[in-house]
């Protein structure tokens, strides 16, 4: 008796979310001989910058650069700047020495402020997450010869063409704002909205907003705020990508700074905008393989063998979210008036919910200055904190990595004590949802059956649904079964009479 089957490997990569334990990093900024008389914001910029792996885990390292605007006791506006490393160890099985891991970073609080004549300490909890590119291996019985009956399948799984994480520039030139003094700070947030795939290359394109506070050039100079937008488009080179590739990317904006070119007060002045984006993410193309799904033989018994693996999908949800709120001051502060947002960042956490969907729960720190009513006009500062939820249908994952910025963000004064605020934010949810999928990887012949002496039989099939039930039950071809019994219609729910003619070769 002739019997082979063709059994064959194939390897696939996923993704595989690493856990992280947060870091936290204590600050202690010098001022260097100015002496501090207020602390009006802190905006902490983290960026992974390495990422090596071992045998059993990796390692992440990278730098926190942070920026700090105070007035003096001349009442000078000053910014501080510093930078601190820092590393973190993650341990899983499936990392060896050439695994693909990347890695991003954010700030998702700062807390403990406190400012002397010299110095200012704070800490800042950073957020890091991984993602492990895991290779699975899987076999699949893909045909059996004619001595037995087989049931073909069509089976898809996603494989991760190319992964990449690669850092970009780029530069913003604008005309400087009318009567302008000086510059006192950026800051910013990106967004991805579009990522595309072509032959060994990734497009990205998106927008970053950026803020800039400066100084009037006025007797007496007040602190004002400017928008800007700036769309990109970038390419960058990823082997192994093909047009046609799925890709999931997000951007995370590692650093911003300007220059100042040309006059001031002057239309010959340019103000350059620099911001260093980092992209990252994978590739991932659709595979269809044709395999064996099930498979009996008429005169043997079949042993079949099972293999497991992961089916992963993977989707983007984009979403615009409309936020506002408002915050009080102490009793003992009068209120001129809100001069203007310093900064604004997002941090969040999505949970699945029993509904198959999940929930988006935030806050949006922005750190508002004010001018107080007082003879002086003092200037005074405050971070307020807008809690805010988000339903999201259809969103059942296993494993997931998003980012929000915050577009546009507006406070206003209301009365001496309260502030209204109201923001735009962009919300990009990737996601990737996993499914355990069961072929047949090996199929061995084994005992003989007992042959029955009856050419004819009439069977009562009380419920099958789909012509192969039957045929396996019976152990009679499917054509077979169907020329004999033209009548049968499936699913089959009611005690139904199958009549069987079988032939015998002697």
């Amino acid at each position: 008796m002739s019997f082979m089957p063709n059994c064959k490997e194939v390897n696939s990569k996923i993704q595989k979310n690493l856990k992280v334990e947060g870091v936290i990093q204590s600050f202690n900024i010098n001022s260097n001989g100015t002496t501090i008389n207020q602390v009006l914001s802190v905006d902490v910029h983290p960026k992974v910058e390495n990422v090596s792996t071992f045998n059993g885990g990796c390692e992440i390292n990278g730098i926190t650069k942070v920026k700090i605007l105070i007035i003096n006791k001349e009442n000078e506006y000053v910014v501080l700047e510093d930078s601190l490393s820092f590393s973190t160890k993650v341990q899983d099985p499936d990392i060896s020495e050439t695994s693909k891991v990347l890695a991003s970073t954010k700030v998702t609080e700062t807390r403990g402020l406190v400012a002397s004549e010299n110095n200012v300490t704070f800490s800042a909890t950073l957020l890091v997450d991984a993602c492990l590119i895991k290779v699975q291996t899987f076999k699949y019985v893909e045909g059996i010869e004619d001595s037995a009956c087989q049931k073909k399948v069509d089976f898809c799984y996603s494989d991760i063409a190319a992964s990449f994480n690669q850092n970009c520039e780029l530069v913003n030139e604008v005309n400087l704002p009318n009567s302008i003094s000086k510059i006192l700070s950026v800051n910013g947030n990106c967004v991805l909205e579009n990522c595309s795939a072509g032959d060994d290359m990734i497009t990205a394109s998106g927008k970053v907003f950026s803020t800039i506070l400066f100084l009037t050039n006025e007797d007496e100079p007040k602190i004002k705020s400017q928008e800007y937008i700036l769309d990109f488009c970038e390419e960058m080179l990823a082997s192994g990508v093909s047009a046609g590739n799925v890709i999931n990317a997000k951007t995370i904006l590692n650093d911003i700074s300007f220059e100042v070119q040309g006059e001031m007060n002057s239309s010959k002045g340019v103000l350059t905008i620099k911001s260093e984006l980092c992209v990252l993410g994978f590739a991932e193309k659709r595979i269809t393989l044709n395999g064996v799904a099930d498979a009996f033989c008429p005169t043997h018994d079949l042993v079949c063998e099972s293999s497991n693996f992961v089916v992963q999908k993977s989707d983007v949800i984009n979403l615009r979210e409309k936020i506002d709120g408002s915050l009080s001051l102490t009793d003992d502060v009068q209120m001129d008036k809100v001069l203007c947002v310093s900064g604004a960042y997002v941090t969040y956490s999505i949970t699945q919910n029993d509904n198959n969907g999940a929930e988006l729960i935030g806050v949006l720190h922005a750190n508002v200055i004010y001018k107080l009513d007082d003879e002086n006009g003092t200037i005074g500062a405050v971070v307020a904190e807008l809690p805010f939820t988000k339903q999201i249908d259809d969103c059942k994952y296993n494993a997931m990595n998003s980012q929000i910025s915050v577009s546009s963000i507006e406070a206003r004064s209301k009365r001496s004590k309260d502030i209204d605020i109201q923001a735009e934010l962009i919300i990009a949810i990737n996601y990737s949802q996993n499914e355990t999928q069961s072929i047949i990887s090996n199929v061995q012949i084994g005992d003989k059956l007992k042959s029955s002496f009856q050419p004819m039989g009439l069977y009562v099939v009380s419920g099958a649904n789909e012509l192969w039930d039957v045929a396996k039950e019976l152990r009679i071809n499917p054509d077979v079964v169907m020329s004999q019994n033209p009548n049968l219609k499936f699913p089959i729910t009611e005690p139904t009479k199958v009549l069987v003619y079988r032939q015998f070769c002697l």
